[in-house]
């Protein structure tokens, strides 16, 4: 008896770490439509800083609920620097530049870079 409800403990965990990853790629992936409004359509100026807060938003909540960094953020990374290279504004660049580093850092915490010299940057 014992041993089944140790089992079925570890198929209710499994599960829920299933649903977060689920929920987790989810957001990744609004993240990467709401960019790709900024880097598919044409925008005014000054419209990419409220989009990109909110992108920021997404990925801080993640973090904030202690969640690893997935390898497909670099999706992401991406997007922000074509959105970055397509602004004309410093403080759109800067709202950029910003969100990059918050993620560029929360990769390097989580050891993505085993190894290497970027594994001990803060």
């Amino acid at each position: 008896m014992e041993l089944v409800c140790h089992n079925l403990l570890l198929i209710v965990i499994f599960s829920r770490s299933q649903l977060v990853t689920e929920a987790q790629l989810f957001g990744v992936e609004l993240s990467d439509a709401i960019l790709s409004l900024l880097t598919r359509h044409h925008r005014h100026a000054g419209s990419s800083e409220p989009i990109v807060e909110l992108v920021k938003r997404l990925f801080v909540a993640q973090k904030n609920l202690s969640l690893q960094y997935m390898p497909e953020i670099s999706s992401t990374l991406l997007s922000l620097f074509v959105v970055l290279i397509q602004s004309d504004l410093e403080y759109e660049q800067l709202s950029l530049l910003k969100l990059l580093n918050f993620l560029l850092k929360w990769k390097s915490e989580k050891g993505m870079f085993p190894n290497s010299h970027f594994a001990g940057m803060n």
